[in-house]
This record gives structure tokens, sequence and C-alpha cells, in this order.
């Protein structure tokens, strides 16, 4: 559990919110642009492909393979003491690149390893998203 608020989400965000509620509900979704169809992440208010306004909010699979990773060996924020910690670079299978923990055997992160999302709870509004192999 996270031990200082100020590191947590915006839930008064209204791009943002969806996003926050569907993790709750242990979903992994992200913006489609309703006319070119681009998958966006992160959460925009308009498309970086053609610059429309919105999107819908699509649900994905929550698969995809490392394309990178990090661990932390040295606690850098005093919000996460408890280290080492692995943070991944997710490319899902839908093709967004996304960022997140690592939580089950970090020290076995490689590249191109398979991994899903699992949703933690911080609080009883806040689920975070992150990842494990397999």
């Amino acid at each position: 559990m996270m031990s200082n608020a100020q590191v947590l989400p915006d839930l008064n965000d209204v791009v943002t919110r969806p996003y926050w509620d569907a993790a709750k509900q242990g979903k992994l979704v992200m913006q489609r642009c309703s006319e070119c169809g681009h998958l966006r992440w992160t959460p925009q208010e308009e498309c970086p492909e053609c610059l429309t306004l919105g999107g819908e909010w699509t649900e994905l699979s929550g698969r995809g393979t490392i394309w990178s990773f990090v661990v932390y060996r040295r606690a850098l924020n005093a919000d996460f003491p408890d280290v080492p910690y692995t943070v991944v670079q997710v490319e899902l299978e839908e093709g967004p690149v996304m960022a997140a923990r690592l939580l089950n055997e970090p020290e076995k992160a490689r590249i191109d390893a398979p991994v899903h999302v699992v949703f933690t709870k911080v609080t009883d509004d806040v689920t975070l998203p992150n990842f494990q192999l397999g």
C-alpha cells in the first residue's frame, strides 16, 4: 500500500477518470479515436493523430510483452521505500506501450517476455494496473 496520498491519481480529472473507474473494476481500457481509430495512451482530450476531440473507451486484453524495464535498487522517492522493484514498459497486444510495476519474480524480467495485467487495490477508490510474467 502506498504511504502518501500525493502519489495517487487525481480522480476528479474528467479526462482520466474513466480509466481509473475501469481499473477499479479490473478492466484495462484506453481511448480509441472515433474518427481515425487510433488507440492512444495516455488519456487525452484529443487524438494525437488526427486532432479529433474525444474518443471511445475500449477494453483491452491486458496481454503484452516487455518492451523495456528498469530495476530500482535504491529508493529514489520516500513514497516508494521497498526496493528493489521493477518497472516495465509493456507493448500491449493492441499496440500501445504503457509503464507499470512488474509484481511477480521481477528479477526474471526480460525483453519480449510475455506479461498480463493484474490489478492492485491501493485504497478504496484507487486500483492500479500492474503486470505479471506469464
